[in-house]
Order: structure tokens, then sequence, then C-alpha cells
């Protein structure tokens, strides 16, 4: 049985990658807007729009070490252990983050965010992860390329 061990929060204290996931979360993903799609005019200033669907989850970042991935929180938690996401996530490089939603598929329905908690207590079985952006790889980072380049 696959057994995902998550930390207390604030655990996460990489010098170098958690200023770098901080600023993410604080400059990018804080201004996410959910909209329909009649309302991209009257909500985004230009064409073109990258467009994805909303999961109902948590932000957490895949963070590949030398070690091998682990999930990392937006507060700080760290999940280890074994997971049908880090296995998926094993052919990354070390160094690569990806900014995404951990959840629990609903079989066609709406995901619940508190599912997340319910499945982390249980080990993490259900536990998905819906990857979105391209925080960092060896050859750059967000803050040095435009979305449309990290999506590509």
């Amino acid at each position: 049985m696959a057994g995902l061990d998550v930390t207390a929060p604030g655990s996460f204290k990489h010098t170098e990658l958690k200023p770098l996931m901080d600023g993410y979360r604080q400059v990018v993903a804080q201004r996410y807007t959910a909209c329909a799609p009649t309302e991209l005019a009257r909500l985004l200033s230009a064409p073109p729009f990258r467009v994805s669907r909303k999961v109902d989850g948590e932000l957490w970042f895949i963070v590949v070490v030398e070690s091998g991935p682990v999930l990392v929180a937006a507060n700080g938690r760290v999940g280890t252990g074994s997971s049908k996401i880090f296995e998926a996530a094993a052919v990354l490089a070390p160094g690569t983050v990806l900014a995404g939603e951990l959840y629990v598929p609903a079989g066609g329905a709406r995901e619940r965010v508190g599912d997340v908690s319910a499945a982390i207590a249980k080990g993490g079985d259900s536990l998905h992860f819906g990857a979105f952006d391209l925080i960092q790889d060896q050859k750059m980072n967000w803050r040095e390329t435009t979305y449309a380049e990290r999506l590509d």
C-alpha cells in the first residue's frame, strides 16, 4: 500500500527554492481568476488567453531534489513516502519545480478541497496532482519567462 507522510506547516526550509515558490504564490497564484468563457473579455486585458479547467484542490508544488520528488504545500508542509505522484514525477530532473493542485478526483463531479486533507490522513492513495505551471527547471525560472513559454 502506498503511503504519503506529510510534515507540519513550515517544515520546508530550502534556502534557494522556498523564496522562489513563495514569490510565485504571492505574485502569480493569488491572481488566478476563475471565470466563465463569456467573462474573458471583461476580466482579462488582451488575448491570447491561456485557460485551464479549474480543479478544486490545494496549491502544492512538486519539487525535485537530488533524492527524488517531494510535494511541498504553500504553507511549507512536505509530503514524502510512496505515491503514484512521485512515480510519475521521477522522470523530472533535479531542480525542477511544478505548481499545481493536489486533489481527489470526484468521478465527473466537482472536486472538493476538503477531500485533500481526508485523503492525506488515509495515506494519500486517492490523491492526484494537476500541474499547471513550470516554476523552474534546469534552464529557467518563472521570473525570467512568460507563461506561454513555460506552458510550451
